[in-house]
């Protein structure tokens, strides 16, 4: 029997073959998923934040400094509705009024149904707006507090339903 020390083995050069078609294979469906599944949301103006960090850092010590309190409430009211209540105070728990509240809706997972609201003074420290809900889910509240030349920024995460 005269057999080639070789032979039998040439089916070696098909196993990586295999496993680089099965790596293609993979890396298109995933190339695929990411494309019908991206949502074409960005980063708000990232390089310009990045560039602005250290006006950014100043306004987060301003803020720390102030000692305001703030609470938030939003929920969904049936039917679409809904009401958000913003409480602001002092260090010392001190209602404050006479600020200007603005609330922005960014809905984290899709473009398009995002909206704004001005919330008018209740009393004892309170602001209150009524909305209409666009859709059910996740939502980022983008509170801007403002009195004279003191401004309050911070984002919220909330479940409406």
């Amino acid at each position: 029997m005269n057999r080639s020390p070789h032979s039998g083995r040439s089916w070696i050069p098909w196993l990586f073959v295999a496993f680089f078609g099965v790596v293609l294979v993979a890396n298109g469906i995933m190339v695929w998923v990411g494309y019908v599944s991206w949502t074409g949301l960005v980063t708000d103006r990232a390089y310009e934040q990045g560039l602005r960090y250290e006006q950014v850092l100043q306004q987060a010590e301003r803020q720390r400094a102030l000692g305001w309190r703030v609470e938030v409430e939003a929920a969904a009211r049936g039917a679409g509705a809904g009401r958000v209540t913003v409480t602001v105070r002092e260090r010392d728990g001190r209602p404050i009024n006479g600020a200007r509240v603005a609330v922005h809706f960014v809905r984290p997972t899709a473009t398009g149904n995002d909206f704004q609201l001005q919330l008018a003074p209740v009393g004892d420290g309170r602001y209150q707006a009524d909305f209409a809900l666009p859709l059910e889910g996740l939502w980022d509240l983008h509170l801007d507090v403002r009195r004279g030349g003191d401004r309050f920024l911070q984002v919220r995460r909330v479940m409406l339903r």
